[in-house]
């Protein structure tokens, strides 16, 4: 997260990709893209210029892979909070506070980027990890909310500038399974507590949510997920990890049991469309691949 891979290196990536017959590249940035009259953002973070996500789209397209941009639109930017522009429209810790004009100005400016970036109509918008939503800034506001009605707020006005901006959205499933129907927190993969009924109206229709498991190599256990996902309306995406991110050498053989057991789920599940993650440590860029 503090630097991009060079061009030339997400081209060789690209070659690779080619050769495994992958067709999409999903380019994984939080603030480390350039956004018009946003000189702070991803300032001296080795952002990639315009061009530069320009160039490395028309690579893509030489060998029929599709570039998608994968950004953050509520948490995850904990960055620009080293710019004081930036904080007023936080809630607590890196999370964008939900409501506020400033922070919809903010998000339609990174949609401008892209769309003018991504020959793609597709985009990841992040939206996972944000377990402190409305516990700070938003609540002295607001007063109390639970989770799962400031997300549906969030995602209301998130789903009209895809709208405007003719966007086919997905984002990370994590935060709808962080409530139980007690109201109490939730693990994201507990499999013997469910979700609130109402949470199944909150995911808007057009959203694909990508559940990521990279931990899990029972298949009973990613079948049991799946099922409560099965139970929104929205198309499910699912994402593995390659496990690149516990050092510089790869865990191949953990990834490969982990992403046997999800294969099999998925198929049983009708799962059509997966991720395969790699995320990196602090010293090299992120990339998601499908």
């Amino acid at each position: 997260r503090n630097a991009v891979m060079k061009v030339e290196a997400v081209k060789r990536c690209i070659d690779h990709l080619v050769c495994l017959g992958m067709n999409m590249l999903m380019l994984y940035t939080e603030d480390t893209y350039e956004v018009e009259n946003e000189p702070y953002f991803g300032y001296m973070r080795g952002r990639y210029t315009a061009d530069e996500v320009k160039e490395i789209d028309r690579y893509c397209q030489l060998f029929g892979i599709e570039l998608i941009p994968c950004i953050q639109v509520l948490a995850h930017l904990n960055a620009l909070l080293h710019w004081n522009t930036y904080k007023p429209m936080f809630d607590a810790a890196d999370i964008l506070q939900v409501g506020e004009g400033k922070t919809y100005a903010l998000v339609e400016k990174m949609f401008q980027a892209v769309t003018s970036m991504f020959s793609s109509k597709r985009i990841n918008l992040g939206m996972d990890e944000a377990f402190l939503l409305g516990r700070g800034n938003y609540l002295d506001k607001n007063g109390y909310e639970d989770r799962n009605t400031i997300m549906h707020k969030h995602l209301k006005r998130i789903m009209q500038l895809c709208d405007k901006y003719d966007l086919q959205p997905m984002m990370w499933s994590d935060m709808f399974f962080a409530t139980a129907p007690d109201g109490s927190p939730r693990h994201y993969y507990e499999t013997k507590i469910g979700l609130p009924e109402d949470v199944y109206e909150t995911a808007p229709e057009g959203m694909a949510l990508v559940f990521w498991d990279y931990y899990h190599k029972e298949v009973s256990n990613i079948d049991a997920i799946l099922d409560l996902h099965n139970n929104f309306k929205n198309k499910i995406v699912f994402a593995g990890g390659a496990w690149r991110w516990k050092g510089f050498a790869p865990s191949n053989d953990v990834s490969l049991v982990y992403s046997r057991a999800a294969l099999e789920s998925c198929r049983k599940h009708n799962v059509t469309e997966l991720l395969v993650t790699a995320w990196a440590e602090s010293w090299d860029s992120q990339l998601q691949i499908l």
